[in-house]
């Protein structure tokens, strides 16, 4: 039923598709010595992806949560004796076939444009991806669970754009001011951009990306279970 609701609503989709596909075209392919470049077209190609992971989980889950709430078939659905994983897991599903679509879109237009070219480390860093993913997922879970369903887009909205650009999904981490540079790299998207594009370009990731990674998984983690539990104590 979530993936049919997915499809079933093409501006939803096509927005969540279409954002890394405009920010391909506006920040990538005017740049030739990007263009040019496969190493450089790779990893712009890559940071997009992780963008797209986070667009579609921030959005889906913060939203699928949010709207639950609010309707009376979430609120039949909390008082099933089988907890909220199985909705959890539905949501993903959804948000994992839009992303599936974005990429194919993303590397297809990469692929025909620039030097990009497919290799076997591009398998790791959509692993990766995935990975990234389930940490999103549990951060629009709880976003959901704290915000109501007439402000939860602007939320995410603006929590997207903020960690997109200090994150460096938006412009590369090169092209930042030292100081933003350093507090970006504590940052959960910047973790994830650092994973996706370390392990895609075939590179290995740094320490810090790994912890990073780990710490705001659990941090997610646990602020999701929280905020569960009090949603359903209210």
């Amino acid at each position: 039923m979530v993936l049919i609701d997915t499809f079933r609503e093409p501006t939803a989709l096509i927005g969540n598709v279409l954002i890394p596909v405009v920010c391909f075209l506006f920040f990538v392919l005017p740049n030739r010595s990007v263009v040019q470049s496969a190493d450089a077209a790779t990893e712009a190609t890559l940071q997009l992806t992780s963008m797209l992971g986070f667009s579609t989980c921030l959005f889906g889950y913060s939203v699928s949560v949010a709207q639950d709430r609010d309707t009376g078939f979430g609120l039949y659905l909390r008082t099933l004796p089988i907890g909220p994983v199985p909705r959890f897991l539905s949501v993903a599903a959804g948000a994992l076939a839009v992303t599936v679509v974005g990429v194919v879109l993303l590397w297809l237009l990469s692929l025909a444009t620039t030097a990009a070219r497919p290799s076997p480390s591009l398998a790791a860093g959509l692993a990766a991806l995935i990975v990234t993913m389930v940490t999103w997922g549990l951060f629009g879970a709880t976003l959901g669970q704290v915000v109501n369903v007439k402000t939860v887009i602007t939320v995410a909205q603006l929590v997207f754009l903020s960690l997109a650009f200090a994150g460096g999904m938006l412009v590369s981490p090169d092209y930042m001011p030292e100081a933003l540079d350093s507090v970006s790299t504590y940052l959960p998207s910047r973790a994830s951009r650092d994973l996706v594009c370390s392990l895609g370009s075939g590179q290995g990731a740094s320490t810090t990306t790994v912890v990073m990674s780990i710490v705001w998984a659990l941090v997610f983690g646990v602020s999701s279970v929280l905020a569960t539990r009090f949603s359903q104590r209210r």
